[in-house]
């Protein structure tokens, strides 16, 4: 096995893409990618819970330290924040009875949490460093 992609896998599994998480990486770009991350795991799998994944020290070993990630929507055409702004709030007569879910959209990403079933999508663009896409 390459040096190289053991020393990669080793990083993206201490930063805690483990067991039901999945990473996705795609380049569109010199210098941009898009990082998706998924919690696979559903409640009927006995012990899945939220996952916390470091995506700071993922993006730091592909090479990209000094990089800007922004969180967008699954299809990455917008920022979250932006999305959240335009979602429709429904309401309802039962909203005082209902078990709500709050997830988490918290900027640290070195703390990125993925409840179950949860897609989680970056946009990563690195500044003067060499491009992705050689």
């Amino acid at each position: 096995m390459n040096p190289e992609f053991a020393a990669l896998s080793k990083t993206v599994k201490e930063s805690g893409v483990v067991d039901n998480v999945k990473l996705v990486t795609i380049p569109f770009a010199a210098n941009k990618m898009i990082v998706r991350l998924e919690n696979i795991a559903d409640a009927m799998i006995q012990g899945a819970t939220t996952q916390t994944v470091n995506l700071n020290q993922i993006v730091s070993a592909l090479g990209a330290e000094d990089a800007h990630i922004t969180e967008v929507t699954m299809t990455g055409n917008m920022e979250i924040s932006e999305m959240r702004a335009r979602k429709v709030q429904w309401k309802t007569r039962d909203d005082d009875h209902l078990n709500k879910v709050e997830l988490s959209y918290s900027d640290d990403f070195d703390a990125v949490k993925l409840e179950l079933q949860r897609i989680r999508t970056f946009k990563v663009v690195v500044g003067d460093t060499e491009a992705f896409l050689q």
